[in-house]
């Protein structure tokens, strides 16, 4: 029903005069994984999405390794370069939205729609700072949200129809415009505010697709050392 992907945020106001004569990167993913900029950024706060699943792929992705690896060797390497900028890193967020329209993070790794909602709340603020989802130029870790009835659901009919209803047009387009985060439903794109479909950071133009990072699964056992790698990383060990 919905689709975004992890990527880079940056309050544009506040990145600028952060990194003074350092012009921005090429890649968006070297300002938070790059020390000759997380050392600079650190003065106006930097944000990780508080979630392995996410920080450690496009870590991996980062280093040239397969984002969705299975091989904890892989972790060790991704979690050595992320130890590199540990001390520049001053949250690890759950409430991303607030964090960056609050002004406690000037650039984050968090979700587009999320990046999207707290530039939206900036301008509603009437707020100086221009907050912007950026698009890596080694792509972006693409993730798709579904709708699914369990097996032994006592009710599948009344799940039926709420999957009905969500995914009309004009209901699916309303979630478009009310999250900032693109529907996957073709037909309820023509009824989204022109400002939102055409904003490149939500509904992301046809020749980026082929840099998206695409979805894959952990065994359970990479799950776990996954989990542990991150947490060792977090905790700065």
């Amino acid at each position: 029903w919905a689709w975004g992907f992890t990527t880079v945020g940056i309050n544009k106001t506040k990145v600028a005069k952060a990194l003074g004569k350092t012009p921005m990167p090429e890649n968006a993913w070297d300002l938070v994984f790059k020390p000759e900029y997380t050392s600079k950024l650190k003065s106006c706060g930097i944000a990780y999405l508080d979630s392995p699943t996410e920080i450690i792929p496009v870590a991996l992705h980062y280093i040239g390794k397969d984002a969705y690896s299975n091989d904890p060797a892989d972790y060790k390497l991704a979690t050595d370069m992320l130890a590199k900028v540990r001390k520049d890193v001053r949250i690890f967020s759950s409430t991303m939205i607030d964090d960056i329209a609050g002004g406690k993070a000037c650039v984050a790794i968090g979700w587009s729609g999320d990046i999207n909602i707290a530039a939206a709340r900036a301008v509603e603020n009437k707020s100086k700072d221009e907050i912007e989802s950026l698009l890596p130029s080694t792509g972006a870790l693409i993730f798709f949200d579904t709708m699914a009835i369990t097996k032994d659901a006592k009710h599948p009919n009344n799940a039926h129809a709420f999957i009905d209803f969500y995914l009309r047009a004009e209901n699916a387009a309303l979630m478009s415009n009310e999250m900032n985060y693109p529907t996957a439903n073709k037909a309820g794109v023509p009824m989204v505010k022109p400002e939102i479909a055409g904003n490149k950071t939500i509904f992301v133009e046809a020749d980026y697709f082929a840099k998206m990072i695409p979805p894959s699964s952990f065994s359970n056992e990479a799950r776990e050392a996954m989990a542990n790698a991150y947490n060792s990383f977090k905790k700065g060990k």
